[in-house]
């Protein structure tokens, strides 16, 4: 895969620069940033992403759950990007495809992550 399409959702900006900075310095160039299920949802009417890193609290009380049904019927490999340590019930199937990467994050092991999505089909 040439230039993989990584889709970020995440609500503190902060962050979410953070991991586009850390993937675009390990050569992923097309890593584009959400910050709310609305944002996130609109920009997958323009293409399925080959990758997703997924906040799973997000603000407004909202949580990624939506994004992650529309990911999971697209067959699109996501990883959570989370502080989270009580998630809710709802995200247990989810959790179990996926994989997860504790905030604050190590840039190897967010690196990591992403690159075993791309290299694996969708389970």
């Amino acid at each position: 895969m040439a230039d993989p399409r990584v889709m970020v959702l995440e609500d503190d900006m902060l962050v979410a620069l953070d991991v586009q900075m850390t993937l675009e310095s390990h050569g992923f160039g097309n890593v584009v940033v959400c910050q709310n299920v609305t944002e996130a949802i609109e920009h997958m009417k323009s293409g399925t992403p080959d990758a997703a890193v997924l906040d799973i609290f997000l603000s407004h009380d909202q949580t990624s759950e939506e994004v992650v049904r529309e990911l999971s019927a697209r067959e699109c490999p996501y990883v959570f990007l989370t502080s989270a340590t009580d998630l809710p019930e709802s995200f247990g199937p989810f959790l179990e495809k996926a994989g997860r990467v504790q905030k604050p994050f190590v840039d190897q092991e967010l690196v990591r992550a992403v690159d075993r999505l791309l290299a694996q089909p969708f389970a």
